[in-house]
């Protein structure tokens, strides 16, 4: 006797475009952007609602939007994920004095961090700017680590009582030229209001 095993596979539902994932926002966005990732998770009093995004030409958004939250809570957030960002670029903090201490000096300048003012959909708020590596992970240090311009910014939005944080990517052709921030606004403007 033969025994036949069926297996029933299960496709999440997810949006095919950015459009689609930030519609219930009331943004619109360039379709350009195919999205990979559309998980709202809900909790007893928060959500959370994550979204993954890739352009054509490999820009990659990463937008964690979580609801409902107060503003002082919402920057205790915003504190937290852009200092982390910026430590890794930073010098290690080490107890010892002189020559060690200067050989531990953190990235070189080129890879970050900078800092930018950025709009996206009316929001106004300062992004970080550095390398990131073949991962997405920020603090690439050498032009062999670093594989993709990195911006992460966040702000609140009052009227939604939610904290907004993105995660942006590029990737990076020449990373032995310096890092700059004329890559992230044209990005940024496919996202309007």
């Amino acid at each position: 006797m033969r025994a036949i095993l069926v297996f029933f596979f299960s496709i999440p539902a997810f949006s095919a475009t950015l459009q689609d994932a930030l519609k219930e926002y009331g943004l619109h966005a360039d379709s350009v952007f195919l999205v990979s990732k559309d998980q709202n998770l809900k909790g007893a009093s928060k959500s959370q609602h994550v979204i993954e995004a890739e352009s054509p030409a490999h820009e990659k958004l990463e937008i964690k939007i979580i609801s409902p939250i107060d503003e002082k809570h919402a920057s205790t957030i915003i504190e937290t994920e852009t200092g982390a960002v910026k430590k890794l670029f930073e010098a290690a903090e080490t107890p010892y004095m002189g020559d060690i201490a200067q050989a531990i000096g953190g990235c070189p300048h080129q890879f970050g961090p900078l800092q930018k003012s950025v709009n996206v959909a009316g929001h106004n708020s300062e992004a970080i700017l550095g390398a990131a590596n073949s991962e997405k992970g920020f603090g690439a240090c050498t032009a062999e680590q670093a594989k993709f311009k990195g911006a992460i910014f966040a702000y609140y939005d009052s009227k939604t009582k939610s904290v907004w944080t993105w995660r942006v990517f590029q990737p990076w052709k020449d990373s032995k030229s310096p890092l700059k921030s004329d890559w992230l606004a044209p990005i940024l403007s496919r996202i309007k209001p």
